[in-house]
C-alpha cells in the first residue's frame, strides 16, 4: 500500500449506488493540479459551493485523499468529512476522460512523467 488511500474501501457506497447517483448529474467540472493537497482543497471548495448554490444534498468530489501524512486505514478515518471516492475506484477511466477534454500528459526535460492530480465535481 502507498502512502495515501483512495478511500473507496472506507466509504459505505456500493458501485450500484454510485452509478445510480452518477446518472442524476448532468454536468461535471474536471480539475487538474500539479499537487495533491491543492487539488483536494480546491475540489472540496468547489463541491461545497455546488452544494450551496445548486441545492445538491450530495456531490461527488473525486480526489485522492492527502489529509494525513500517512493513512490510518485499516483503522478509522481521521477526517471522514473529507473522504471522497477516487474516480477509478468506481470505473471511471481517468486517462480517457481527461484526454477527451484536451488534457495532455506532460514530461520534464529528462523525459520523466510530470504528475498531474485530477478530480471531478458533479453538478
Amino acid at each position: 500500500m502507498g502512502k495515501f488511500l483512495d478511500l473507496s474501501p472506507c466509504l459505505d457506497l456500493s458501485q450500484e449506488q454510485f452509478m445510480e447517483a452518477f446518472a442524476r448529474y448532468q454536468t461535471a467540472i474536471l480539475i487538474q493540479f500539479k499537487g495533491p493537497k491543492i487539488s483536494q482543497d480546491v475540489t472540496l471548495a468547489i463541491e461545497k459551493e455546488a452544494m450551496l448554490s445548486y441545492g445538491r444534498t450530495f456531490s461527488f468530489a473525486m480526489v485522492l485523499c492527502v489529509a494525513c501524512e500517512e493513512c490510518a486505514h485499516p483503522g478509522p478515518c481521521r477526517y471522514p468529512h473529507l473522504a471522497r471516492p477516487s474516480m477509478d475506484a468506481y470505473g471511471i477511466d481517468i486517462g480517457k476522460t481527461v484526454e477527451s477534454l484536451g488534457f495532455t500528459v506532460e514530461f520534464d526535460k529528462e523525459g520523466k512523467l510530470i504528475p498531474a492530480w485530477y478530480s471531478m465535481v458533479l453538478l
